[in-house]
């Protein structure tokens, strides 16, 4: 069987092993839920905790990530119950009953189409309990610097990585065993720009290309999204206003066909306050002001690419831990042929061979530069 398909079926068995420990978490947490209410019963209370918290983890590995961050606040409140920082009262139980509901709807949402709308209610259940968190944690505001003139100091950056390290022999010989959408390194990065001004259009152009990176442009919202959805593409620049969708339009189709992909949201009009909610909402990774500095561009757009190659790789190292772990498990609990016993071994191997290349990978990632960094412009 080629290796994409056993990764396919890998994640199939993945995803099915989590769908039924949660059903069995969910009774028990609901019996231990019952006993807390009537006894206030402080080792049944710790159970749900460690039962939700094993949800959580299982769904992160599935990488049903707005699901794991939907019930974390559930996890949360129930590690402050545990730790006596909130005593038991009427409105407290009603809250828990309420989250198990919607954790039960959301795991049968998830076995259905594989995502769930139920659970996003338990974070804005639960935000009351978490007033004083939430102050104290507010996010710093952004600094913006919309002076063309004004010097930007640049963070001092590795030393540039030799182009054919970028790509070695041994690279090209072990691609296969990785999943097709993750290129990590093997080439620059190719940013789609979307934007209806065609002199600031060109300017960006020019910068991004003498940074190394392959540009896309679009003139509007409508043909950015049509050209994200025939292409490649590692990151989004888009504006905010333009003919057709605005950009907070096109971020909400682009996390309809990929969830992970960086999105930068540009505007000379709009303010970051006034669209906050939807970036956030939406997961847009920055917000730039024009006009924008050369060096602010360059800036926003090497962390993007960087931050989106690391998340890749380290999914990719968790699952191949994972599916040797499995594996090893498989070795040691059943009676096998020899074999059976040998394909499995290999396996291993293989996986842990992919994990000590992707190690390599993930230091290049955090240590990436533009390929023509230093570098003139043809």
């Amino acid at each position: 069987m080629p290796i994409d398909q056993e990764y396919e079926k890998f994640q199939k068995e993945l995803f099915d092993t989590f769908i039924s420990e949660a059903r069995e978490h969910l009774e028990d947490i609901e019996l231990q839920l019952n006993e807390w209410c009537s006894n206030q019963d402080d080792e049944a209370i710790r159970d749900v905790f460690r039962r939700v918290h094993s949800i959580k983890g299982s769904s992160g590995a599935c990488n049903l990530l707005d699901f794991s961050n939907s019930i974390h606040r559930f996890e949360d409140l129930l590690k402050k119950i545990s730790d006596k920082e909130i005593d038991q009262s009427d409105e407290l139980i009603s809250d828990l009953y309420s989250c198990m509901d919607f954790l039960k709807s959301g795991i049968e949402e998830i076995s259905d189409s594989g995502s769930s709308e139920s659970d996003k209610e338990i974070p804005l259940l639960l935000e009351k309990y978490f007033v004083d968190v939430a102050s104290t944690n507010a996010l710093p505001a952004f600094e913006i610097f919309d002076d063309e003139d004004e010097p930007v100091a640049e963070a001092k950056q590795p030393e540039p990585v030799a182009k054919k390290e970028l790509r070695s022999q041994e690279d090209d010989d072990n691609l296969h065993i990785l999943p097709s959408e993750v290129r990590v390194l093997a080439e620059m990065p190719t940013v789609l720009f979307c934007d209806d001004d065609s002199d600031f259009g060109l300017l960006v152009e020019k910068i991004l290309k003498k940074e190394g990176f392959k540009m896309v442009r679009a003139h509007s919202g409508d043909e950015g999204l049509e050209t994200f959805r025939n292409q490649k593409i590692d990151l989004v620049i888009a504006d905010f206003l333009m003919p057709g969708i605005n950009g907070i339009e096109l971020l909400e189709e682009v996390r309809k066909i990929d969830s992970k992909v960086p999105y930068i949201l540009m505007s000379g009009q709009a303010k970051v306050e006034d669209l906050a909610r939807f970036m956030l909402q939406f997961d847009a990774c920055s917000y730039l002001e024009k006009p924008v500095t050369v060096n602010v561009l360059r800036l926003a757009v090497r962390q993007a690419i960087r931050i989106f190659y690391t998340q890749s790789i380290l999914e990719e190292m968790c699952a191949q831990n994972f599916k040797a772990y499995v594996n090893c498990k498989k070795l040691a609990f059943k009676n096998l042929t020899e074999e059976n016993r040998l394909s499995l071994e290999e396996e291993i191997g293989q996986s842990m061979s992919t994990v000590v290349k992707l190690v390599e990978k993930l230091r290049r990632s955090t240590e990436f530069v533009p390929q023509n960094h230093g570098k003139k412009a043809s």
